[in-house]
């Protein structure tokens, strides 16, 4: 496999855990995180939370799936990582013009560029 496609392969499954640990947070542990971001809980944020984490876990599997596809050369994966390198980059910047958390978004959107830049590479290839 040519370097652009294990490093893409990496990211994406950086990406994954780390969307399936946060789903799981959110699904599992909603009252320890919102101590964390010093945030509290109403029955409305446990209903926004349940669809919320259920999306994580969606988009997790969705990177795990991703990377199944670009070890055996479909061409879905490059087009499935370039959907999700740029759906980061995009939340990244939904969540710094609606809430202005930029310590938030950025995390978000360097995965995302990261995954964007070697899927274009891997496409390549």
């Amino acid at each position: 496999m040519e370097k652009s496609k294990k490093l893409l392969n990496f990211f994406l499954g950086f990406n994954a855990v780390i969307q399936l640990l946060l789903g799981c947070w959110v699904l599992f542990g909603l009252n320890s995180l919102l101590a964390v971001e010093k945030m509290t809980y109403t029955n409305d944020l446990k209903v926004f939370s349940t669809f919320f984490g259920l999306c994580l876990l969606i988009f997790s599997t969705l990177g795990f799936m991703t990377m199944s596809f670009n070890k055996n050369n479909k061409p879905e994966a490059v087009f499935l990582s370039k959907f999700i390198g740029i759906s980061l980059i995009i939340g990244g910047c939904i969540v710094i013009a609606e809430i202005q958390r930029v310590d938030l978004a950025a995390v978000d959107m360097v995965r995302g560029i990261l995954i964007t830049i070697f899927a274009f590479r891997a496409g390549k290839q």
